[in-house]
């Protein structure tokens, strides 16, 4: 199998990155969508598998971020969903950095699937029902938290 691997930009764990074929090979390097990392592996379960743990990853960090930014307003505020971080703020550039990393994970995911399907990953994900509900668990979940995210920075 070759050699891949999820890479994030700038070591954040709330931060952008990519699946990667032969990084560090200055001849071998490519950045890859998850639907070519299914198709050039072996094994598509540990693709989604793998793909899973960063979408969980990235969301226990960007829900960790909006607990720590709920807790510091009044609970009326948190109750009532009324709390909003100045869009100026360097805490809003974060979180914003924070939804475009789960959109990008969400949106990788949604791809490969929708592009393997009646193909080898479906198969995968039929014969394999806890990794499909944990797939779709972890979609879930990063899809409240960009809600949320989105909530705070005072979009509808």
């Amino acid at each position: 199998m070759p050699r891949i691997e999820w890479r994030y930009v700038d070591e954040s764990r709330i931060g952008l990155g990519s699946w990667f074929h032969e990084y560090g090979d200055p001849v071998l390097e490519s950045r890859l969508t998850l639907t070519q990392v299914v198709q050039l592996s072996d094994d598509p379960v540990w693709c989604v598998r793998e793909h899973v743990k960063v979408t969980h990853d990235i969301t226990e960090h960007v829900l960790g971020l909006l607990s720590t930014i709920e807790a510091s307003y009044p609970q009326s505020a948190a109750i009532e969903g009324t709390i909003r971080v100045d869009r100026s703020s360097p805490m809003a550039a974060t979180l914003v950095q924070g939804h475009l990393a789960l959109q990008n994970v969400v949106l990788l995911l949604i791809d490969a699937v929708v592009e393997c399907r009646k193909g080898r990953l479906e198969m995968a994900l039929f014969n394999d029902r806890d990794l499909a509900a944990t797939m779709l668990f972890a979609l879930a979940e990063a899809m409240n938290a960009q809600l949320w995210a989105l909530q705070m920075l005072g979009e509808s």
